[in-house]
C-alpha cells in the first residue's frame, strides 16, 4: 500500500464505505495517516426525531451532540478534513444545539453544507421549536470575511423539517436567505420550498458572487423573487422549480390550481442575459395522490418571454405552457418556437406536453428542424416529455364525485400517428446534427 501514489490512495478512499474507512484507519499509522482525511471528508449530523409524538422533542445534550465539537477541540488538525457536513433528512435538526454551532465555528475549510431548518408551526397554533440562536449568530459572523468563519463555504442547501407527516409546512421564509448571501465564497445555493412568510422585504441594494441558484418554490406567490435575482448578477445557472397545487377535499367547493406567471421574473431575469447559461422553469407534482392532473385548462398558459437576446444561453428547461405564447382560451401557438429561441442554444428541454396537443406540438418541432442549419446553429439535442398525470379534457373532478367515486382518471393513450410522426421527426433532426429525444 506504501508504495502506491498518494493521489491513487485518495482515489481508493472515495469508493469506500464509511464502516470499511473506519476499520482501515485502524490497521497500521501509515493507513491512519493516508485515510483519516477521508473519514472525516464527508459527516452527517443526526439530532432526534419522534414522528408520533404530538410536539417536537429536541434532545439538547445528546452525546452524538457533543462527541464530534469535542474530538475536534481535542485533535484541532481534524477541522481541517471536513469538507462537507450535513444533517440527516427527515431528523429534526440540531440547528438549536450550541454544540452544533460550535463544530460550525471549527471547520474552516468546510466547502458544502446542507441543512434543515425547522418549519414555523407558530402561525398555525402548533408547539413548534424555538429559534436558531446560536447557527443564525455563527451565519452573521460569516457575512465578515475577516471573522475566519466560513471563507471556503461554495455549496448551500436549505431543507426544511417536518414535525408531521400529516401537515404541511409553510415554506422556508426567502428573508432567511439574507445572512446566507453576504458570505463572500459562497457561490451555489439551493432551496426548496421558499416562499414570503412575511412582510419583512430583502434589501434594497446587495451584491451576492452566487452563480448558481436553485430554488423550489410552494405552491403561492413569491414576489420576491425579482429582487433576489437582481442582486445576483454574476447568475449562470438558475433553476425555478414549482410544486404543483393540491386537489381540494371531498365534499369541498372545487378550486381551480394555482396559476404559476413565472414572466413576473422576466425582467430581472432579462437583465441577467448576458451572464445566464442555463434557465430551467418547471414544475413537480405535490406527494401522495393530492396532485393535480393535467389536461388543456390545467396548468393554464403563461408565457415567460422571448429569450433570443439572450446571447450565451446554452440550456433551457422550460414547460410548454410558458415556453410558448398562446392565442387566449386556446393552445395555438402566436409566435414559432425557433423565433424566441437564443442562437446560442445547445440543448432544449419541452416539459409538461401533453397528448391532447401533440399535432400542435409536431408543427412546432417540424418548424424547428427546418431553421436549425440559420438560427440554431449550435443546437445538439431536444428533449420533450409528456406529462405522466394527463386527464381528458372536461372529466369531472374525482374530488367532486366523492368518495365513493372511481378512484382513477381514464387514461390518456398514445396516438399512434402521433408516435409515427415523433419518430419521423427524429429522423429529420438526425440529418441536421440534432438529436431528439420524446417520451411518449
Amino acid at each position: 500500500m506504501d508504495r502506491l501514489p498518494p493521489e491513487l490512495h485518495v482515489k481508493i478512499g472515495r469508493y469506500l464505505w464509511f464502516k470499511d474507512l473506519y476499520q482501515l484507519v485502524l490497521v497500521s499509522k501509515f493507513c491512519h495517516s493516508i485515510f483519516t482525511p477521508e473519514l472525516y471528508r464527508e459527516i452527517q449530523f443526526r439530532g432526534v426525531y419522534r414522528l408520533w409524538e404530538p410536539n417536537f422533542h429536541m434532545d439538547e445534550d445528546t452525546s452524538s451532540a457533543r462527541c464530534l465539537p469535542y474530538a475536534i477541540i481535542e485533535n484541532p488538525g481534524l477541522a481541517g478534513f471536513v469538507r462537507s457536513l450535513q444533517l440527516v433528512p427527515f431528523i429534526n435538526p440540531a440547528l438549536r444545539n450550541p454544540w452544533f454551532a460550535l463544530l460550525l465555528l471549527q471547520l474552516k475549510y468546510l466547502q458544502h453544507l446542507y441543512v434543515f431548518l425547522q418549519c414555523d408551526e407558530h402561525g398555525h397554533g402548533q408547539k413548534g421549536p424555538a429559534p436558531t440562536p446560536h447557527f443564525d449568530e455563527v451565519i452573521s459572523w460569516a457575512a465578515n470575511p475577516e471573522s475566519g468563519i466560513f471563507t471556503r463555504l461554495t455549496h448551500l442547501t436549505l431543507d426544511e423539517s417536518q414535525a408531521r407527516f400529516d401537515y404541511k409546512p409553510p415554506g422556508i421564509s426567502v428573508i432567511r436567505l439574507i445572512p446566507f448571501l453576504e458570505i463572500s465564497s459562497l457561490r451555489h445555493i439551493r432551496v426548496t420550498r421558499i416562499a414570503d412568510q412575511n412582510e419583512q422585504a430583502l434589501p434594497r441594494k446587495f451584491n451576492s458572487k452566487v452563480t448558481r441558484l436553485d430554488v423550489k418554490q410552494c405552491d403561492k406567490t413569491f414576489t420576491q423573487l425579482p429582487q433576489l435575482l437582481m442582486g445576483c448578477s454574476e447568475l449562470e445557472s438558475f433553476t425555478w422549480t414549482l410544486e404543483e397545487s393540491t386537489h381540494h377535499l371531498f365534499r369541498r367547493p372545487h378550486r381551480p390550481g394555482f396559476h404559476w406567471e413565472p414572466n413576473r421574473a422576466y425582467d430581472a431575469i432579462y437583465q441577467l442575459r448576458f451572464t445566464l447559461r442555463h434557465l430551467s422553469i418547471k414544475s413537480h407534482i405535490c406527494r401522495g395522490d393530492l396532485y393535480l392532473h393535467h389536461d388543456v385548462e390545467y396548468p393554464q398558459p403563461a408565457y415567460f418571454g422571448s429569450l433570443c437576446d439572450f446571447p450565451v444561453l446554452e440550456t433551457l428547461q422550460m414547460r410548454m405552457v410558458n415556453l410558448l405564447p398562446f392565442q387566449p382560451g386556446t393552445r395555438v401557438p402566436t409566435s414559432p418556437l425557433w423565433k424566441i429561441l437564443p442562437s446560442s442554444l445547445r440543448f432544449l428541454s419541452i416539459d409538461g406536453c401533453l397528448m391532447q396537443t401533440s399535432n400542435m406540438l409536431c408543427d412546432e418541432l417540424e418548424d424547428l428542424a427546418a431553421h436549425c442549419q440559420t438560427h440554431l446553429p449550435q443546437l445538439e439535442k431536444v428533449h420533450i416529455a409528456y406529462s405522466h398525470y394527463e386527464k381528458i379534457n372536461g372529466q369531472q373532478c374525482l374530488a367532486c364525485e366523492g368518495p365513493g367515486s372511481v378512484m382513477s382518471y381514464k387514461e390518456v393513450k398514445a396516438d399512434p400517428a402521433i408516435v409515427a410522426r415523433l419518430r419521423a421527426l427524429g429522423v429529420k433532426f438526425n440529418k441536421q446534427g440534432v438529436r431528439l429525444r420524446p417520451f411518449v
